[in-house]
C-alpha cells in the first residue's frame, strides 16, 4: 500500500500498510465491511476519508476503525494509539504497544519522563506495570517486522538550532552518567540521568537540526533511555525498567546513526536479562534470538557481543529446565571461543554517548554465572561446574577495572558462591564477607543485594550472613532483601 509521503498520522500509516491493504480504497472498503458484518452499520468511508485521517484529521468512529485494524493485525489496537486525543485522561499506553515511529516515540517518552519526575520513592514503583514476557516479545517482534518511520526534517520547529557541538556535549555527559552508575550504583545517578534524558528529548521535540545531527541525538536518546532502564532494573523498579528499555529500543531502531543497531542489540539483551530474572526464560530466549538476528555482521565488537549473547542464552536455557547439560556447556564453550577470537577486534573504548561494549571481565563473569546456574540445575556435576565458575570469576576479578565497583562485586559474589559449592567453606566465607563489604559501597542496588543473599544462602554452615554483616558494619542490608531460607 502506498501512503502519502507527507502523512501526518504516521502510526496509522504503519498500521494500514501492515494490515495488508493494497490501497486507501481497499482500507476504506475493509472498514465498511467490518462495520456492517460486526455491528450492522451502513458506512460509506472512501479513500478521501482515509487520506484525511492520514493527514491528521479526526475520525467519527475511532473505536470501530481501531477494532477493524485489530482484526487485521490479530492483536488489540486501541483507538488512542491511532488518535492520541481520544485517550480522554486514560493511562498512557505501554511503550511496547506502539510501532516504531520516531515522532510518536519522542512524544510518548517525553510524557513518561515527566510522569517519572513527578514521582517520589513511594510512587515510583507504580509508574508502570511489568508486561508479561510473551506479550512483550510478541509486540517487539511484530513492530520489528513492520515499517520503521524515521525522524522527519525539523524545519518547522523552533528557533533554537542544535549543532554537532551540542550533541557532543550531551554525549560526554551521558558517558559520565554511565561511569557514575557503574561505580556508585543507581541511587547516585538515576535522577540525573532522567533529567538529562528529558533535556535531550525536549531538544528533539522543539529545536531544529539537520538530518545527521538529529539522528545522532536520537541515538543518544536511545542510549540514555537504556541506561535509565538499567538503573531502574538495578533498583528493583521492573515496570519502569521495561518501559525505558522499550523506548530506548524504539529510538535505536528509528535512528539512522551508525550506533543505532548496536544499541538495539544491547537493549534486547537487557530486556532478556530482566525476563530471565523474572522467571520467564522462554520469553528471554526469544529476545536473545532476535538480538542475534539484528546484530550487524561487521560490527567492531561483534564477537564480544555474540559471546555475551551465547552466555546469556546458556543461562536462560538452564532456567527452562528442558535442556541437557551437554547442549548448554556447548553454548558456553562457543562463547569462550568467541571471546578468544574477539582479541583481534579493536580494544578501543566505546565512543561517548554509546552503551559500553562487553569487556573481557564482563565475559568471564557471565561465563562464571552460566556455570553456577548449571551447577544448581545438575547437582551431580556441581563440583566440576563450580570449579570452572571459580576459574572464570578469578579471571574476571584479575582484569576488571577497579572503578567498575558493581561489576566487581558481582564477580566477588560469583567467586564466593563457587567456593561454597566446592566445599571450600572457610575461604568462601572470607570471599563472602568481602562481597558484602563491597556491596555496602554500592547503595540502593536491589539486584546486587538479591544476588548477595542467594550466594549467602549457599553457605552450608548458615553463618556467612551474620558474619558478613558484622564485617560490613551496615545492617541496612537486611531490610532491603528477602532473607534466604536455610
Amino acid at each position: 500500500m502506498i501512503v502519502p509521503a507527507n502523512a501526518v498520522n504516521q502510526v496509522l500509516a504503519v498500521l494500514l500498510k501492515g494490515a495488508g491493504y493494497t490501497s486507501m480504497t481497499h482500507a476504506a472498503e475493509a472498514i465498511n465491511d467490518f462495520g456492517r458484518q460486526q455491528y450492522g452499520l451502513d458506512l460509506s468511508y472512501d479513500h478521501r476519508r482515509v487520506a484525511r485521517w492520514l493527514q491528521g484529521g479526526g475520525c467519527d468512529r475511532p473505536d470501530l476503525v481501531a477494532k477493524a485494524l485489530s482484526s487485521a493485525w490479530g492483536t488489540d489496537v486501541p483507538p488512542s494509539l491511532i488518535w492520541p486525543d481520544t485517550r480522554n485522561g486514560a493511562r498512557q499506553l505501554p511503550a511496547h504497544r506502539q510501532p516504531f515511529v520516531a515522532i510518536r516515540t519522542l512524544d510518548e517518552l517525553a510524557t513518561f519522563v515527566r510522569r517519572d519526575m513527578l514521582c517520589d520513592g513511594s510512587t515510583l514503583p507504580s509508574l508502570a506495570a511489568v508486561t508479561d514476557g510473551s506479550e512483550l516479545v510478541d509486540a517487539i517482534s511484530r513492530w520489528c517486522d513492520a515499517d520503521t518511520v524515521r525522524l522527519p526534517p525539523s524545519t518547522s520547529k523552533g528557533s533554537e538550532r542544535v549543532g554537532v557541538e551540542a550533541v557532543e556535549g550531551i554525549e560526554h555527559v551521558t558517558a559520565r552518567l554511565i561511569a557514575a552508575n557503574a561505580e556508585f550504583g543507581a541511587r547516585v545517578s538515576r535522577d540525573a540521568a532522567v533529567g538529562h534524558l528529558k533535556s535531550a528529548v525536549d531538544l528533539l521535540n522543539t529545536a531544529s537540526y539537520d538530518d545527521a545531527t538529529g539522528n545522532r541525538l536520537l541515538a543518544v536518546v536511545a542510549t540514555l533511555a537504556a541506561v535509565v532502564g538499567r538503573m531502574c532494573h538495578d533498583s528493583g523498579l521492573e515496570g519502569p525498567a521495561q518501559q525505558y528499555a522499550t523506548y530506548g529500543l524504539q529510538a535505536a531502531r528509528e535512528s539512522t546513526h551508525e550506533h543505532g543497531p548496536f544499541s538495539s542489540v544491547c537493549i534486547l539483551a537487557d530486556l532478556a536479562r530482566q525476563l530471565r530474572s523474572l522467571d520467564q526464560p522462554h520469553a528471554a530466549l526469544r529476545l536473545i534470538d532476535l538480538a542475534v538476528s539484528v546484530l550487524p555482521d561487521a560490527h567492531a565488537h561483534g564477537k564480544r557481543v555474540k559471546a555475551m549473547l551465547w552466555n546469556l542464552k546458556a543461562q536462560a536455557l538452564t532456567a527452562t529446565g528442558t535442556t541437557g547439560l551437554r547442549e548448554v556447556r556447548g553454548m558456553i564453550s562457543l562463547a569462550a571461543d568467541l571471546r578468544a577470537e574477539s582479541r583481534a577486534e579493536t580494544q578501543s573504548p566505546p565512543p561517548p554517548g554509546t552503551l559500553p561494549h562487553p569487556t573481557d571481565a564482563d565475559l568471564h563473569r557471565e561465563t562464571a554465572d552460566a556455570y553456577l546456574h548449571l551447577a544448581s540445575a545438575f547437582p551431580a556435576q556441581a563440583p566440576d561446574l563450580a570449579k570452572r565458575a571459580e576459574i572464570e570469576a578469578v579471571k574476571a576479578l584479575a582484569i576488571s577495572d577497579p572503578t567498575l565497583r558493581r561489576a566487581r562485586v558481582y564477580s566477588q559474589i560469583s567467586l564466593a558462591w563457587a567456593r561454597f559449592l566446592l566445599g571450600d567453606t572457610e575461604q568462601a566465607r572470607v570471599d563472602a564477607e568481602e562481597a558484602v563489604r563491597q556491596t555496602a559501597a554500592v547503595p540502593d542496588s536491589a539486584r546486587l543485594r538479591a544476588r548477595l543473599w542467594e550466594m549467602l544462602a549457599s553457605d552450608p554452615t548458615g553463618q556467612s550472613g551474620a558474619g558478613a554483616l558484622w564485617v560490613a558494619g551496615d545492617r541496612t542490608l537486611v531490610p532491603t532483601c528477602r532473607m534466604p531460607r536455610r
